[in-house]
This record gives structure tokens, C-alpha cells and sequence, in this order.
């Protein structure tokens, strides 16, 4: 069913529910007001909706109620209601009976079940104004100006609300007036406030209408003339007492006689209406200026320019005298012609007045036709315009030294030979040296850099020059890199300027390098330094007044190196496997030099090596003699002999694990068939250095006793254990000797024997 549809159903139990009503008020009298009803309640009779009438702002919204009665009053439950709107886009309506307003104005809400419906009337008011603002909140205005002032209205919380009426007025209108949609009209002086009103708020806006005097009015042209029926435009100059124009003034027009001419009020055009002579007023806030208007009976015929031909020189002015005849042959008093011209550039028209007309000739070379109108008459006249020869060219300027990056205009001024100046005349622009400064072709020069350049200026073939100087920007820091430095005699170092002006831009002046003592150090003049003498110097730079140190220490040469202790001896292992060289560098007289680098090497780094410090230490192979060298960075150098024992010599062998002699047994029986043994080596400091040193066993019978199942074991380390095992295959007793040998060096041989007892 469509929402028209169910909005007329509502309306139709709107009239049910009206009669039923009826019904219910008759039966309302016809009792007492203290019987009381009781029962259960009979069919759906009405529908009540609460509250009706209400009200609500838009924006807000409210829940309305809907009860069903029967014909008795009785409360009927149960009931579910359809609601409905009669103007959706006033306040809209949810079917659990929530209203919201969206704009003003005022609808029905109907709850309907059954075919019967129940009414609520909802107004839909404004929502309340809780602040208004006007912008601006002041302002200045002349007379006959506008402003257009802006309101701003919000409810209580600050939101702004849209479609308020709001009210203009003015507590002054001759002053300001105002339109109903916050237009401001300045219309006399003084100060008028404005107010905007809505929902019992206001706020004012504070407008100043100021106005500067007319204190003179001159009327354009001074003594006008039109023919009958013809017109003329007027114009009408207001200016304030120090000569100032005033623009935008009301200005009012009219005639002494309009018999003879009329004159728009407003507008200023005059109208000839009869031949003669009239006054014609301008008035403007008091202020009046009048001129004689002449109407002509007759339009003017023909217009004769003198002098009709005229040979002139650039720059030299023409005047030209206008006779303008009506058609009856008669000259024409007082008549206004126009004058132009059909090449401005070799003859303008500068001003005209009445029938006369003032022509310069130039600034170009030519024939020009100055033609006059007046009315529907024209008249011609030819100037013929020549150049007058320059003689000389003269630039002026307001400075004739610049610093870097300034600009300034030149002119260039022509002369003939009499020293009359030529105007009018084309210049060409020309500078000698771009690099210092540039010109263009209107004559504005710019400083690129420092020096000297000649600005040349030509018209007509002659040229005038001048010389203009250009500094640099001045110097505002130098930096010399490295600010300190050390080199030794005959040493060169380059050092680096950085010049700054006083702008922080680098820049690349001319130096000026030197050295406080150059029997130290020298300096060129690009910061090389080259060192002449042990000892300290300053370098300074100096450039545009600033200045910078470098300080430059010199050594004296190396001429020898002395290293000690020499000679000395090491091992290779402990107790003295290392020695610590020194060195001591010295210059030619034999003075020692101190923290002079050195590099150390050795001769042969198989039998020992020596780090950066000096240290040697041993290597473990056979003894050698090794010449250590400590080199300094100037070339000398100084050498120590150090003896290196590869080890420090095996001098006895011991055994452990077995005892001395030993007994083993063939069978078993009573003794061991086999025992360990191992060799224990110790050099001559009694250090056990058997780790280090390879042993060989062998034994004395190997058909009684064998050694890891062998006559003998050779090359291994002295630590390792070995198996001693009887054999005995001839069935005696036996004594073997087992011997252990190593090698010291390859060439000492160090042995031990061993007796072993064999029982059969």
C-alpha cells in the first residue's frame, strides 16, 4: 500500500473515531461521574495519541504514545500501530512513534490499527538562536559606497543553524541604510550601527561613512561647442583643497537656458538645441564650476589645417591652426576639432585645443598626415620630419663604482651641435668586458666581478662611453688547511686557502702567502711550504684585510740510528725465547731526535721475527745469527745481531712407567708379560722439552723382547708411550738393553739405556 494510500485511510478513521467520539461524550453525560465501568473491554472503538498538540524544534526529535479504547474509554492492550506522517519533509515519523523535525512548519502523525487511527498535531518550530555574530564588526565607508555584511547565527551549543531569518536594521538610515540581506548603502556622513536580529538575539555592526570634501569641480572642455541637435560629452573633474582628484563623486548638470542647450543631469552629454550661447554648471556636494556652452546653427562643412605642409626636425613642435566653414561658406567661431595622426611615431599630436592643435615631431624619421575633424568635416596638413645629426652622447649615471651584484640604470643622452638635446632617438647598449659588468638594451647595468668595463651607448652612428669600476664584495674570512702541521727539512706540504666574503659565498681573490721565519720554512705564492730548517714558523695568508695561521713544525734530518742491545742471544723456547731492541735516531751533529718513526726487519724470519716496537722472538727451527734493522722514514738506518738458538738443547733422557731394571716374564707367570714406557726429555736448563723432540727405541734382542711389536720405533715424540713386551723364544733367562735416542739439533745425540730382565 502506497503512503497516500494509508494517509487516507488515517484520514477516514479520523472521521469513524470522530463520531465514535460523539458517542462516547453522550454516554459520558448520561452517567455519573462516579459510576465506574468494569468488564472486560469491547472492540477497538478509538485511538488516542499523546501528547497533541506538541511541539518540537527542528532538529529534535520525540516519542509519541498511542493507546486503544473502546466505546467505554476501556484501555484496549495488545495493540500494534502503524505510524505515519502527513508531511515527510517537515518531520518524519519511526513505527515505534519517534518523531524527527526537519524543518519548520506543521503535520499530523497518525497511529492506525484495525481501520481506526488516532491523530497527534506536531509543529515543527525554529531551533532556539543562541548567538548571532555580524562581519565585520566595523568598517569605513565613503559616501555612495556598499559593504556587503555577513551574519553568522548558532543555537546554544555553538552549531551554526542554516535557514534563520534574520532582520537588518539601521539605528541611522539618512547615514547607512540596509537591505533585508545585510547590504550597507553610505549615504551621508557619520556613524550608524546595524543591527541583526533572529530568534530574540541580535548583534551590531559598527559603520563610519567618511567623506573627503569637494573643495574645487573644473569642467572639461572649458568652452564647449555643438551644433544644434548635436551633442558633447562633458566631463566634470572633483578634486579636495591640496589638488588631489577625488574620484567617484555624485556630480549634477544644468543649463542657464535650455531653450538653447540641454544637458543630461547625471550623465553630462549637452544637446544643442538652438543656436547661442549658454552657461553649463557642474555642481558636487556644493561646489560649483560653470562654462559657456556655444550652439552653432550649422555643421561645419570643410576643415583647412595651417600650415598645410611642414618640414620640421625630430623633436621640434608644430602648431596647427583649424578653419572650419559651415555649409553656407561661413567660418565656424570657436570650433572643436580633433586632431590625429597616421604615424605617431615620426608626428604625435600632444594636446589640442579648439581649432588648435600641437604636434612633436619624432621620434622617428618621416612624412606623417595630421588630419582634423570637426563634425562630419575633416581637413589634412603634412609634416615632413627629418633628424638632426648627434654631435655627441653623453651616459650619466648615479654611481660610477658598483660592488659585485649591485645594478643601477644609465642614460644615455644625445646632442646636436648647438648642445640642443635629441629625444626621441633609438639607444644601443654595449659593455668592453662582460666579466666585470653586463648592460642591457634599456641601459640597466649589472656588476658581475672586479675590475674595470667601459659601457658604450650608440645613437645614430655616435658613440659615448663610461668607465665604470667594480669591487668585490669584501672579504669576510680566510681558513687555512690544516691549521698545524709537521714535515722535516727539504719536506714539501701543500697548503689550502678557503676565502670568504662577507656574504659567506667563496670566493677566489688574490693571496698573499708568507712565512714569519724563512729560515725555518718558505712559502710560494699558491701554499706550498717547503721545510729549510729544524724548528717552528708561522704560515700566514692574507687577503682583503682577513688573515689566517698555519703553524709548521720542522725537523732536522736523520742522519743515524743506533740500536741496542747488541749483540744478544735467544731460544727459541723457554727461559729466553725474546728480546726487546731499542732505537735511538740521532741528526748529523749527534744529537738524539726524538719520536722519529722506524720500521724494523729482520734478515731471515725463519730463525726469528720482530714486530713494529722492536720485540724479536725466536723461531723453533736450528740456531742462526739474524740481523735486525731499524729503519727511519729519512733513510738511515742502524742494525743489531742477535744469536738464536733453534732450542735450548737436549741434555739428558729419563723413563717413567717402568722400573730400573725391569723384570717381565715370557709366560706370564709370577711377572708382566709387557709394560709402558715412556721417554722424558730435559734441555740442559732442566726443562722438560719433550713435546718438542722426536725419540727413537730399539732394543738389544728382539727374539726376547720387542717394542711395540718391533725392534725398534723410530722419530717418535719422546712423550708418547711405547709397549714393552718379552718374547724369549729361546727359553733362558735373558737381560736386553733397550735404548732411546734423540737428536739435538740433527747433529747431538743425546742416548739412555734401559736393562730388561726376560724369564722363560
Amino acid at each position: 500500500m502506497s503512503r497516500g494510500s494509508r494517509w487516507d485511510g488515517a484520514r477516514r478513521a479520523l472521521r469513524v473515531a470522530v463520531v465514535a467520539g460523539l458517542v462516547a461524550i453522550g454516554i459520558g453525560v448520561a452517567c455519573s461521574k462516579t459510576d465506574k465501568i468494569t468488564g472486560p473491554a469491547g472492540p477497538l472503538q478509538t485511538i488516542v495519541v499523546s501528547p497533541s498538540p506538541d511541539t518540537i524544534p527542528v532538529g529534535g526529535s520525540k516519542t509519541l504514545a498511542a493507546t486503544g479504547q473502546d466505546a467505554s474509554g476501556r484501555s484496549i492492550s495488545g495493540l500494534t500501530f502503524f505510524w505515519s506522517s502527513s508531511g515527510d519533509s517537515i518531520a518524519t515519523v519511526t513505527q515505534s512513534g519517534q518523531v524527527t523535525a526537519l524543518k519548520t512548519g506543521q503535520i499530523q502523525i497518525a497511529a492506525s490499527v484495525e481501520g481506526v487511527s488516532g491523530f497527534a498535531t506536531v509543529t515543527v518550530s525554529p531551533t532556539p538562536v543562541g548567538s548571532i555574530t555580524v562581519t565585520p564588526a566595523s568598517a569605513t565607508l565613503r559616501i555612495a559606497t556598499t559593504l556587503q555584511l555577513t551574519d553568522t547565527v548558532k543555537d546554544a551549543l555553538g552549531h551554526v543553524l542554516t535557514g534563520q531569518t534574520v532582520t537588518w536594521s539601521s539605528d541611522s538610515t539618512p547615514i547607512v541604510s540596509v537591505d533585508g540581506n545585510g547590504l550597507v548603502t553610505a549615504r551621508a556622513l557619520g556613524v550608524a550601527h546595524i543591527t541583526a536580529a533572529s530568534g530574540g538575539k541580535s548583534a551590531q555592526a559598527t559603520i563610519t561613512v567618511s567623506l573627503v570634501p569637494v573643495r574645487s569641480i573644473t569642467i572639461t572642455p572649458a568652452a564647449p561647442s555643438v551644433f544644434v541637435t548635436q551633442t558633447t560629452q562633458l566631463t566634470a573633474v572633483t578634486k579636495d583643497s591640496a589638488g588631489n582628484v577625488l574620484s567617484g563623486r555624485i556630480v549634477r548638470w544644468s543649463t542657464a537656458n535650455p531653450a538653447i542647450a540641454t544637458i543630461d543631469s547625471v550623465a553630462g552629454l549637452l544637446t544643442g538645441v538652438g543656436p547661442g550661447s549658454t552657461q553649463v554648471r557642474a555642481r558636487s556636494e556644493g561646489i560649483t564650476d560653470s562654462v559657456t556652452a556655444t550652439v552653432s546653427t550649422a555643421p561645419p562643412s570643410t576643415v583647412v589645417l595651417s600650415p598645410n605642409v611642414s618640414q620640421v626636425d625630430v623633436g621640434q613642435p608644430v602648431t596647427l591652426t583649424a578653419t572650419v566653414t559651415n555649409s553656407t561658406g561661413g567660418i565656424v567661431s570657436n570650433p572643436t576639432v580633433t586632431f590625429t595622426s597616421d604615424k605617431p611615431t615620426v608626428a604625435s599630436v600632444t594636446s589640442e585645443t579648439g581649432a588648435t592643435g600641437q604636434i612633436l615631431a619624432g621620434p622617428n624619421a618621416g612624412t606623417a598626415t595630421i588630419t582634423g575633424t570637426s563634425g562630419l568635416a575633416t581637413g589634412t596638413a603634412t609634416i615632413i620630419v627629418s633628424l638632426v645629426g648627434v654631435d655627441s652622447v653623453h651616459i650619466s649615471a648615479a654611481h660610477d663604482t658598483l660592488t659585485t651584484g649591485q645594478a643601477e640604470p644609465l642614460t644615455a643622452t644625445a646632442y646636436d651641435s648647438s648642445g640642443n638635446v635629441l629625444g626621441g632617438r633609438a639607444v644601443t647598449w654595449q659593455s668592453s668586458n662582460t666579466a666585470v659588468a653586463t648592460v642591457n638594451g634599456s641601459g640597466s647595468v649589472t656588476a658581475v666581478g672586479p675590475g674595470v668595463a667601459v659601457i658604450f651607448a650608440t645613437i645614430s652612428g655616435v658613440k659615448g662611453s663610461l668607465a665604470l669600476v667594480v669591487n668585490s664584495v669584501p672579504v669576510g674570512s680566510v681558513t687555512i688547511t690544516p691549521a698545524a702541521d709537521t714535515i722535516q727539512v727539504l719536506q714539501q706540504l701543500q697548503l689550502t686557502a678557503t676565502v670568504k666574503n662577507i656574504n659567506g659565498t667563496v670566493i677566489n681573490p688574490p693571496q698573499t702567502w708568507y712565512s714569519t721565519n724563512t729560515g725555518i720554512a718558505v712559502v710560494t705564492s699558491s701554499g706550498l711550504v717547503t721545510g729549510v730548517g729544524a724548528g717552528q714558523t708561522m704560515i700566514i695568508d692574507s687577503t682583503g684585510g682577513k688573515a689566517d695561521t698555519n703553524t709548521t713544525l720542522v725537523l732536522a734530518p736523520v742522519a743515524s740510528v743506533v740500536v741496542y742491545p747488541t749483540p744478544d742471544t735467544i731460544f727459541a723456547t723457554a727461559p729466553k725465547a725474546t728480546v726487546q731492541l731499542n732505537d735511538s735516531a740521532k741528526d748529523a751533529n749527534g744529537n738524539y731526535l726524538a719520536g722519529r718513526p722506524v720500521t724494523w726487519s729482520a734478515s731471515s724470519g725463519n730463525f726469528a721475527t720482530v714486530n713494529s716496537s722492536g720485540l724479536v722472538t725466536g723461531n723453533n727451527v736450528d740456531s742462526a745469527t739474524v740481523t735486525i734493522t731499524a729503519m727511519s722514514s729519512d733513510g738511515p738506518s742502524g742494525n743489531a745481531t742477535v744469536a738464536v738458538l733453534g732450542h735450548a738443547g737436549a741434555d739428558s733422557i729419563n723413563f717413567s712407567d717402568v722400573s730400573h731394571p725391569d723384570t717381565l716374564s715370557a709366560t706370564g707367570v709370577g711377572f708382566d708379560v709387557s709394560d709402558n714406557a715412556t721417554a722424558t726429555v730435559l734441555d740442559t736448563f732442566n726443562n722438560d722439552v719433550s713435546a718438542t723432540r722426536l725419540v727413537t727405541w730399539s732394543t738389544s734382542d728382539s727374539t726376547s723382547l720387542v717394542i711395540n711389536g718391533h725392534a725398534s720405533v723410530a722419530n717418535v715424540v719422546a712423550s708418547t708411550p711405547v709397549t714393552l713386551s718379552a718374547v724369549n723364544n729361546v727359553g733362558l733367562p735373558t737381560t736386553v738393553t733397550v735404548t732411546v735416542t734423540t737428536t739435538d739439533g740433527g747433529t747431538v745425540n743425546v742416548k739412555r739405556t734401559l736393562q730388561i730382565n726376560i724369564q722363560p
